[in-house]
Order: C-alpha cells, then structure tokens, then sequence
C-alpha cells in the first residue's frame, strides 16, 4: 500500500478555503492503487485532474505511478485550490521531479 501524501502543511482555516479529503478522496487513492498494472501498461505521459483541491491525487499519482516525463496538469475554478496544490506538491518533494501546471478557470 502506497503511502497518502503528506498534508500537515494545511490548518483547519485552510479547509475553510478548500475541499478536505474525506473517505470518497481515499477511495480514489485506493482505486488508483488497485489499477496500478493497468495504468502502467498505459504509459501515460499526461495527466489531468479537474477540481484538483488539496492537490491530493494529483501528487499520489505523481509520488507512485509517473516517470519524471510525465506532464501535469491540475485545473480548480478556486484559486485557492490552485495554491494548495502547488504547496501539496512541494510539501512532497516532487515539485522538482514533475511539470505541474495549475490552471484557474471554470470550465
């Protein structure tokens, strides 16, 4: 089992401000796990998460399944999303193994 990212870096006012992972965040992750072969037979090179919050999955997927090839992209409509997923990321050390791109818009 993967480890979850860290997310001591946020305080209970940050939550205020964006969604905080509950049990349907951690399925994700686990589902993600499960389909683990599957995805990497896939060789994915880009990677995408709509309403991406704390920046959870996208820095699970970033710590376990992506070479340093791939591209991210992590779109949220709260630019205090945008924010903590770029934190999330450097909170996890892989700000310098990935291309993170963080876009504010509402799609």
């Amino acid at each position: 089992m993967f480890p979850t990212p860290d997310l001591s870096h946020f305080t209970r006012n940050d939550y205020n401000e964006i969604y905080e992972p509950d049990a349907d965040s951690f399925l994700l992750l686990d589902a993600l796990e499960l389909k683990l072969n599957k995805i990497l037979e896939q060789k994915p090179f880009i990677i995408l998460e709509f309403g991406c919050g704390s920046g959870l999955a996208t820095t699970f997927i970033a710590k376990h399944f992506c070479p340093s090839s791939c591209l991210f992209f992590a779109i949220d409509m709260n630019p205090y999303a945008c924010y903590s997923t770029r934190r999330t990321f450097q909170q996890n050390n892989v700000h310098n193994k990935h291309c993170l791109n963080i876009i504010q818009c509402n799609l």
